[in-house]
């Protein structure tokens, strides 16, 4: 006889989005910025571990100008969700995909010659729009200084193809010289394709990231460039991190963001143990003292570093409740302290926005010897996401289906 399923299911651990803090913060940008310069918002990889759906939406109904993505996939999905404004395709295309980049009206980043000649000689009942990468020193994508004349004479022949923007990816955002020289960079190719008369009216060019925001290396450095395509070109930023409350690897917020981003786990046990008692895989620590020990269903399994065993903590009831031993596959155990007001089930907070005492993703990636980036594309990878609109919300209205 086949089992019926449980009457009800309570997750262990969950993710807390808050999307109006995410506008919060694109007005915070905005502001920072001052006006004439348009926002791509990058929600690639899940949006940070955001959920790329539920933010495209919320980032929707805002002033910005589309959205970038890193795949057709991730643009596809978009479409499909209902997301009808531009969305740009970071990475360009594979062989075998532009049939599907035109059906699904993406916005592709051409980025090598070969790509630009796989592109199949058809008649299109519109242009497509394209934006040109050029690599200025990141060493990753784009055409080198060399391959100009052979891009130009590939897109003389290619006159369904709309060159909608010019960008660049700098490798030092922070570095404000670094970001000078990028730019200047970037003007020679802009001008030879100007000369041709392959850049159109009112041209984007954008580079500037998270990190080139806060440097001031987003702003235009453009060099040599004729007053006429000066005047005609509009300046765009892609914020990412910032986006979603994080200003890298620092601890200082220049912007006063906040992060969107909330993990918490219960509390599956909750027991008394005396002094001396060895805790987790191999007992790399004792009690020094009877203590109430908290075991926290979240472990590497769900993208909880390892390595902040014995150095993290988590965060209940206005206290830090220090990891015990080595984080687990599926658990994590806390010095409870000798109180009693912990149960079981209660929820322990195991990354917070940074207005309380709980670890923040600065922090997490400061113990873990990496970026905040990697920490919020992947703590709280198998819970469930639970999404609220209102900043001073604090109870989630909407569950990621």
């Amino acid at each position: 006889m086949k089992s019926e399923p449980p009457s009800q299911i309570i997750e262990k651990s969950r993710v807390l989005i808050d999307l109006g803090m995410i506008i919060s913060n694109l007005k915070t940008i905005r502001r920072h910025l001052g006006p004439g310069t348009g926002i791509l918002p990058v929600v690639k990889s899940d949006a940070y571990g955001h959920g790329m759906v539920r933010v495209s939406r919320a980032l929707s109904r805002e002033a910005s100008e589309g959205l970038a993505v890193m795949s057709p996939g991730e643009g596809m999905a978009l479409r499909h969700e209902g997301i009808n404004g531009r969305i740009v395709l970071m990475s360009g295309f594979l062989p075998g995909e532009w049939e599907s980049v035109v059906a699904s009206r993406l916005t592709p980043v051409l980025h090598h010659l070969d790509q630009v000649g796989s592109i199949p000689q058809k008649e299109v009942s519109r242009k497509v729009p394209v934006h040109l990468k050029f690599d200025t020193g990141m060493g990753r994508l784009g055409f080198l200084p060399g391959q100009v004349s052979e891009l130009i004479s590939l897109l003389k022949n290619r006159p369904e193809l709309e060159i909608e923007g010019i960008m660049t990816h700098f490798a030092s955002g922070e570095d404000l010289p670094g970001t000078i020289e990028a730019w200047k960079k970037l003007s020679r190719p802009m001008m030879e394709l100007e000369r041709e008369g392959l850049l159109p009216s009112n041209v984007v060019v954008h580079a500037g990231n998270s990190a080139a925001i806060l440097s001031g290396g987003w702003q235009n450095h453009l060099d040599g460039l004729t007053p006429g395509l000066k005047k005609r070109m509009r300046l765009w930023v892609r914020p990412g991190l910032l986006l979603y409350g994080f200003e890298g690897e620092s601890r200082d917020n220049h912007l006063d963001l906040t992060g969107c981003m909330k993990v918490e786990s219960r509390l599956l046990s909750v027991r008394n143990l005396p002094r001396g008692s060895g805790i987790s895989y191999g007992s790399t620590v004792r009690l020094q003292e009877d203590t109430t020990v908290g075991v926290v269903g979240m472990g590497y399994a769900d993208g909880l570093p390892r390595l902040l065993s014995n150095r993290g903590w988590g965060y209940a009831q206005g206290r830090c409740l220090p990891f015990l031993g080595r984080v687990c596959m599926d658990m994590v155990m806390v010095d409870l302290g000798k109180g009693g007001g912990h149960r079981i089930g209660d929820w322990i907070t195991i990354l917070g926005n940074g207005k309380t005492g709980a670890m923040t993703a600065a922090d997490v990636a400061g113990i873990s010897g990496t970026i905040p980036y990697e920490i919020l594309c992947l703590l709280g990878r198998r819970s469930p996401r639970f999404y609220h609109e209102d900043p001073m919300t604090e109870i989630p209205i909407h569950e990621d289906p």
